[in-house]
């Protein structure tokens, strides 16, 4: 069975990760007023924002899950709003191809490097013999350290390896002048990475970066502060779709020294069985009997959707899914409004279940 849970706003999970990451003690949510170049190789058709993952205190991926009853939801919503619910799926629901969505592409074998220090050294350039193996753990991830305190973790079954720096350089105050790192060369730095890790070619989304950055309360009020860094992320698409938990991110300090790099890319396999419901059918059947995930969704307010596959990491596939997103009218910081996104599983069964 699929977690079911309701995908929340994660940027503040994001910020004390940044924070961690960079060992800093004031940090902007991921500081994306900076200028934000986005290369696409292959656009999908809803924006994407920074890093929708959240992290415990030791950098493991986590569930935010929403408690809510809906039984009681449902009950309380009535005929004419499920009716209107009906309308703004129909009016906002993108297009879909069963047969799109249920193809798998002959070579997509997914991340399988073998040696976990052979990645480290393409991505740091240092003796593999910096690292010692330190233990595989509950959650079947192999942990690697230096004397430093610098740490790799890997998991081949799904295609999961990660680097985390401790020992970062830079100090924030110099002038680094031209030598800066720029976002285009960083997004270059990681090109080259994928292209050493063996990766599909023809998997390669979009290729975006931003700056990292820290803001007093004053900088806050002005919407301004400071770049300390920059964080590159590559995603990944499979028969023109996004794969939304697949990619190869990575943040550079501002003289190019790496921090951290993360590759998630296993292979992809589909749910046995899964035949793709109908547009008509998926709106009939949601908004009849699962009204209540759309009960705060206002036309007006910045609603899109789009096809995704989401990885069941338990399962080891990936389910066919519609990505719903939707502004609920509360106000971030820098005034930004909170989106909701909801992940739908688009494989017929007995009930449609929320996923991811």
């Amino acid at each position: 069975m699929l977690v079911l849970h309701r995908v929340v706003e994660l940027l503040t999970k994001a910020k004390e990760r940044v924070g961690k990451m960079f060992n800093l003690k004031t940090v902007s949510v991921v500081f994306l007023v900076a200028t934000v170049f986005v290369f696409c190789l292959s656009c999908g058709d809803l924006s994407h924002t920074t890093d929708d993952i959240a992290y415990s205190e030791n950098g493991e991926l986590m569930a935010i899950v929403e408690e809510f009853n809906p039984t009681a939801q449902k009950n309380s919503i009535s005929t004419e709003k499920r009716s209107e619910i009906a309308r703004i799926l129909d009016d906002n629901l993108v297009q879909w191809a069963g047969a799109q969505l249920r193809n798998k592409p002959a070579n997509s074998t997914g991340f399988r490097m073998s040696d976990p220090l052979e990645v480290f050294q393409i991505a740091t350039q240092k003796p593999r013999d910096f690292m010692s193996y330190v233990e595989t753990r509950a959650n079947g991830r192999e942990v690697y350290r230096d004397n430093n305190g610098n740490t790799v973790k890997r998991r081949t079954q799904n295609g999961y390896w990660k680097y985390i720096s401790r020992t970062q350089k830079t100090n924030w105050g110099m002038d680094l002048g031209s030598a800066m790192l720029s976002d285009e060369q960083a997004r270059s730095k990681l090109v080259d990475i994928f292209d050493k890790l063996g990766l599909q070619k023809d998997e390669m989304g979009q290729v975006f970066s931003t700056g990292i950055g820290v803001s007093t309360e004053e900088d806050i009020k002005t919407q301004t502060g400071t770049v300390v860094g920059r964080y590159i992320e590559i995603q990944r698409q499979i028969n023109g779709v996004l794969d939304f938990d697949s990619k190869v991110a990575a943040t550079y300090e501002l003289d190019g020294n790496l921090t951290s790099l993360e590759v998630r890319w296993p292979e992809f396999r589909l749910p046995e069985g899964c035949a793709i419901w109908d547009r008509d059918g998926f709106i009939a059947k949601v908004s009849s009997e699962m009204p209540e995930l759309f009960a705060d969704v206002n036309e007006g307010r910045g609603v899109a959707s789009r096809t995704v596959y989401v990885f069941d990491e338990d399962a080891g596939v990936h389910v066919p899914s519609l990505q719903f997103s939707y502004e609920n009218g509360t106000k971030l910081g820098f005034n930004r409004p909170e989106q909701k996104d909801l992940f739908l599983s688009l494989c017929k069964s007995p009930q449609i279940e929320r996923v991811h």
